[in-house]
């Protein structure tokens, strides 16, 4: 296969790109529509007009007031050895004026030492998902009418962290680190007409496993895994490990090491920094106290 994302030992200049709503010799940032903003909820001002808290402001996507801000406390209030109160994950909902306070709306209250969650998008409607994780296991959450949310179980193992990825043919499938800070990751695949999940752990020595993402970066149509660790008891180092499937099935899976202990992984993204067609790595660490990019060449 085409080899995995590396570190380069260089600097690289992002080239010069417009966002799609971007012509030449606009503003950078600004849109390019004009008139009234479909979906804004009714009496908000657009963009550049003033109302009583100042000027609205101007983003690339001017519908940014419709997405609410999602925060996932680790443990619910008095909760004690993951028993007692869930843990509140909670929706903020941007007011016109945003110095105003802001409204919330429960996403879900059952989960108990919930570590980390993805936005998703599960489906082919424009609505986002969640995928939210905890002791009770990994759950597909989906918004409903009037600010509820629905649960769908993925699994029933003890979960750290979560993401979602895109299998052959745009298939879903779901990845975690179990348990939290856990040595193994899984992938969670269903088979159609099958009601449940099947799970397939495809490395067992991690240690303190704390990242996760998924991403095609050897731009095979389908998804690949990137997943990294911060504690050294197991094997003494620390590091980012590159995961992609060898067999039509993806049942089997291969590694190979990015980064080999330099970075103790506290969380990881992939975004195409150098615009060039491909997925790159960046990963911070704590305990190593540093943030790297590892460039796909």
């Amino acid at each position: 296969p085409p080899a995995p994302p590396h570190r380069t030992g260089h600097e690289r200049r992002p080239r010069d790109t417009l966002a799609p709503d971007e012509s030449p010799g606009q503003e950078p940032g600004r849109p390019r529509r004009s008139g009234a903003i479909e979906g804004l909820p009714e009496g908000w001002p657009a963009p550049g007009e003033e109302f009583s808290g100042g000027i609205v402001p101007v983003f690339p996507l001017a519908d940014v007031w419709l997405y609410p801000l999602v925060v996932l406390p680790l443990h619910g209030r008095g909760n004690r050895a993951n028993k007692g109160e869930g843990v509140r994950t909670l929706a903020y909902h941007v007011p016109i004026d945003p110095k105003q306070a802001w409204k919330t709306t429960l996403v879900d209250d059952n989960l108990h030492a919930s570590h980390n969650f993805d936005v998703a998008q599960w489906d082919r409607d424009k609505a986002d998902e969640m995928l939210l994780s905890g002791v009770e296991g990994a759950f597909l959450l989906q918004r409903r009418k009037g600010n509820s949310w629905s649960r769908q179980q993925i699994s029933n193992n003890p979960t750290g962290e979560v993401r979602q990825g895109r299998g052959t043919g745009g298939a879903n499938f779901v990845t975690a680190i179990e348990p939290m800070h856990g040595s193994q990751l899984s992938i969670y695949t269903k088979a159609k007409g099958e009601a449940k999940w099947s799970r397939n752990i495809i490395d067992d020595t991690l240690d303190q496993g704390h990242a996760l993402a998924t991403g095609d970066f050897m731009g095979t149509g389908a998804d690949q895994i990137v997943a990294g660790w911060r504690g050294t008891r197991r094997t003494g180092k620390v590091g980012v490990k590159f995961y992609y499937p060898t067999n039509k099935a993806r049942t089997k899976w291969k590694s190979m090491l990015v980064d080999d202990n330099q970075m103790a992984t506290e969380d990881i993204r992939v975004a195409d920094l150098n615009a060039d067609g491909t997925l790159d790595i960046i990963a911070a660490g704590r305990a190593s106290n540093n943030l790297k990019i590892y460039f796909n060449e």
